[in-house]
Order: structure tokens, then sequence, then C-alpha cells
């Protein structure tokens, strides 16, 4: 896989979100894109974003996909790469994602 240089928020951490800048933080550039593949199969966008699911629950989704654990931070920054808008869950390093898991056929 190409290595490619990901655009990350400045107060993303390892962890997920916080509410200082992660200057020093760095998050496995690897494994986001090991998300990336992941999200492409396992998630779809939707018109809004879905509040019934937290960025965490969905990276359980995305750990049981790959067989091996990733940080919330990468994987929280893969879905951003991969275009999904989000919104931060108040007091939390989580976040809303306009994404619903794919039907299986």
């Amino acid at each position: 896989m190409k290595k490619e240089k990901y655009t990350i928020p400045v107060n993303l951490f390892p962890f997920g979100f916080a509410d200082e800048l992660a200057t020093g933080k760095h998050i496995n550039e690897e494994a986001i894109g090991r998300c990336l593949e992941a999200i492409t199969t396992s998630f779809e966008p939707t018109e809004e974003l879905n509040r019934n699911i937290t960025s965490h629950a969905l990276k359980k989704i995305i750990e049981a996909y790959l067989g091996e654990a990733v940080s919330n931070g990468a994987f929280i920054a893969a879905m951003i790469t991969a275009g999904y808008r989000y919104e931060r869950v108040k007091c939390t390093p989580n976040c809303y994602f306009n994404a619903a898991q794919k039907k299986m056929k």
C-alpha cells in the first residue's frame, strides 16, 4: 500500500478527541490505512449524522473485520479521511458520523 499523508485534526489523539492540542502525539498511519480499507467494505454514508452509535462502537465493528485492535484516534482519522462528516460527543473522546453499517447481501 502506498504511504499517504493523512490530514488529522489537531485535537485528535490515539485515544480519540480531547480539548487540548495533540502536539507530539502520533497516530499510527498504517492503522489508518487498514481502517480505510475496512470502512469502505463495512459502512456507507447517510444524509444525517447517526447519533445512535458512537465512533467507539463503530470502531469495534472495524476491529472485528480486521481481526486486530486499532486506536480510537486511528479509526476516527480514517473515517474523516474517507469523507465522513462528524460531530464530537460532548465530554468524551468519541464522535458521531454520518455512517451506517452496510447491509449484507
